[in-house]
């Protein structure tokens, strides 16, 4: 609540701000412009997710930063939609990627980059439960069941 309140402050500050600078119709036109462009980057978002799919299949990109880039745009669209100033500032910052870096830090997860790149392998110690050295003979075995193809069984017979 003390957020929303805080966000509530800011924006009418903002707001009250730019438009004794920019008179009644620049307010006006500002936030049709802003909700047009906000409204257009919403629709054509399939364009900047098939982007980072592509980025992502050339190795450019992992999973994280695809989530990162296209969530942060989203927000950033859905922002400049809002009317007001305030919302429009951060709505431009979040769409250029500037408020990645603290937004991931707020709200994403815990977890550094060395684990989450173990994450993957089975054994104990990727998870940072036990060390490599503790590590059992239990744990190399690897249990495989081989399934041979339809078409060979009927050429055997």
């Amino acid at each position: 609540m003390i957020y929303f309140l805080v966000f509530l402050f800011l924006e009418i500050a903002t707001s009250s701000f730019f438009a004794g600078m920019l008179g009644v119709f620049g307010t006006f036109v500002w936030m049709i412009v802003s909700i047009l462009l906000g409204i257009f980057i919403i629709k054509n978002f399939n364009l900047v997710i098939m982007y980072n799919i592509n980025e992502i299949m050339a190795g450019n990109l992992n999973q994280e930063e695809f989530y990162k880039n296209n969530i942060s745009k989203l927000i950033g669209a859905l922002l400049l939609i809002i009317p007001g100033f305030f919302s429009d500032i951060l709505g431009i910052l979040f769409f250029s990627g500037l408020l990645n870096l603290v937004f991931v830090n707020m709200f994403g997860s815990k977890t550094n980059k060395k684990d989450s790149a173990k994450t993957y392998t089975h054994s104990t110690y990727a998870y940072g439960n036990e060390s490599p050295k503790s590590k059992s003979k239990d744990d190399e075995i690897i249990d495989v069941e081989i399934i041979e193809p339809i078409e060979n069984k009927n050429n055997n017979k």
